[in-house]
């Protein structure tokens, strides 16, 4: 994808002192990662951990009128990074220890790269704002959500699931989407609403 992370970037997603616990158990899954892109004719080079954010639900039942926006995440993911661009997202437990998912060239990894390029060209760049991304499991919507409280507030971009362009919507935008699928489709099953990784 080419996106490198830039300056500007490093305000928005969370910053370690040290990425080694990060690193750890993607070791234990390299000899995959590295067959499975190598099929892709894709060779890694020396690579960086990068966008580091927290990932949040949405459960069904929190949907409605009166919703608020989640407040403790479920999980944290990194970005993986060589001199080609990104080429792995990789998702882990809240205390660093557990890799609970990976994913190679996928439409989440590329959503997160271009809703970043996205923010920077809406002139966001001086922001201390924070990249997060939040999931509907019911509805399969993932989006990145910027959330800045003391500037813009949150936005939220998704990719359409008509045009696959994608869009951003405000906090209220969002929810109201939400409540109108919710509306549409009436009460899920059990699994429909199961907090999924990766």
């Amino acid at each position: 994808m080419g996106n490198e992370p830039s300056q500007h970037d490093s305000n928005w997603f969370k910053e370690f002192d040290d990425n080694k616990d990060l690193i750890e158990p993607i070791k234990k899954i390299r000899p995959l990662l590295t067959f499975v892109l190598r099929k892709k004719k894709r060779l890694i080079s020396d690579s960086v951990l990068s966008f580091i954010h927290n990932r949040y639900i949405i459960k069904y039942d929190e949907i409605h009128p009166n919703a608020k926006l989640p407040t403790k995440p479920v999980s944290l993911r990194a970005i993986e990074i060589d001199k080609e661009g990104a080429f792995a997202l990789h998702e882990f437990s809240l205390d660093k220890k557990k890799l609970l998912a990976s994913k190679f060239e996928g439409p989440q990894l590329k959503l997160v790269s271009e809703a970043t390029k996205m923010l920077k060209s809406m002139n966001f760049e001086e922001s201390k704002g924070e990249v997060r991304h939040i999931s509907v499991p019911v509805f399969n919507i993932e989006a990145i959500w910027f959330f800045d409280p003391n500037g813009i507030g949150s936005l939220f971009i998704s990719r359409d699931s008509k045009s696959k362009e994608l869009v951003v919507k405000t906090e209220d935008e969002f929810f109201d989407h939400l409540i109108q699928r919710k509306l549409e489709r009436g009460k899920p099953g059990a699994k429909d609403d199961e907090v999924l990784v990766g």
